[in-house]
């Protein structure tokens, strides 16, 4: 793109301000939508709990993550009103991710994960109805030892994990609303995972409930050296080896990466 185009994109993210959509969900865990909160607008939920700042801007935390992952996380979300041909929306948002080891009170609640997230999402209207969401990310941990399910072990011990996904959202009544999700997670890996995912979500005047589940399986399967001082482990690689292979769980050895995570796509969000 030349430097007047750009200039001109930029121009336009920053002046035209975020219209009042269909009540669309907050979207999936790896594609979001373009959703920001109004300015002194509140959200409490499973998922996320947030405050509208402006219009555009939103700070948020996850319950789930505290209480399920024993990971506060501190985000922040910025949105705008796009009219450049099929992009009507965008949104930037940035997360932290920091264990706190007093928070893990349950048995398999022993994750060690320390990152920040930045994430880019475009959202193309296709009709009233139907909606398309395109997400980029990039997460750089600096701790990963026990990482949650969007971290899946890479083989080249890479600190960042990449991905690119596609949310599309569709309004099959008037009060559901259906997510269908695909996309790459771990682009920047030699073992990258292929994501896809689905749910339902109920929604009324001043919340909705949604109900759904993504799966990434890994598109080649590597066998590398394990080392726990330095590769990941996901929550589920944790947990099965605490339970069955406690004896080899923190012992150098050779195996098979993990082949699928799953990841729950359940969220209750309240708006006040």
């Amino acid at each position: 793109m030349s430097t007047p185009g750009t200039l001109i994109l930029l121009a336009a993210f920053l002046t035209h301000a975020l219209p009042a959509l269909a009540q669309e969900t907050l979207g999936h865990n790896l594609t979001p939508t373009t959703r920001t909160l109004k300015a002194g607008e509140v959200t409490a939920g499973w998922g996320v709990t947030g405050y509208g700042i402006t219009d555009q801007w939103m700070v948020f935390t996850s319950p789930w993550m505290i209480i399920g992952y024993s990971i506060p996380l501190i985000g922040a979300k910025y949105a705008r009103a796009l009219d450049l041909g099929p992009i009507r929306s965008a949104s930037f948002e940035f997360g932290s991710f920091n264990t706190l080891t007093f928070l893990q009170w349950r048995r398999f609640a022993r994750y060690s994960q320390r990152s920040n997230m930045a994430r880019l999402t475009f959202e193309n209207r296709i009709n009233e109805r139907v909606q398309f969401f395109l997400a980029a990310s990039m997460q750089h941990f600096t701790d990963s030892r026990v990482a949650f399910s969007l971290r899946p072990p890479p083989t080249n011990r890479t600190p960042i994990t990449s991905s690119v996904s596609g949310l599309l959202m569709a309004e099959i009544s008037e009060k559901f609303i259906l997510g269908v999700e695909s996309g790459i997670l771990g682009v920047n890996y030699p073992n990258p995972y292929f994501h896809t995912g689905v749910s339902v979500a109920y929604r009324w005047k001043s919340g909705y409930a949604q109900l759904g589940a993504s799966y990434s399986m890994q598109l080649t399967r590597h066998l590398v050296p394990f080392d726990p001082n330095k590769d990941a482990l996901t929550y589920s690689d944790y947990q099965v080896r605490s339970v069955f292979f406690p004896e080899v769980l923190y012992v150098n050895e050779t195996q098979i990466r993990p082949v699928g995570v799953l990841h729950p796509e359940i969220q209750l969000q309240f708006f006040f």
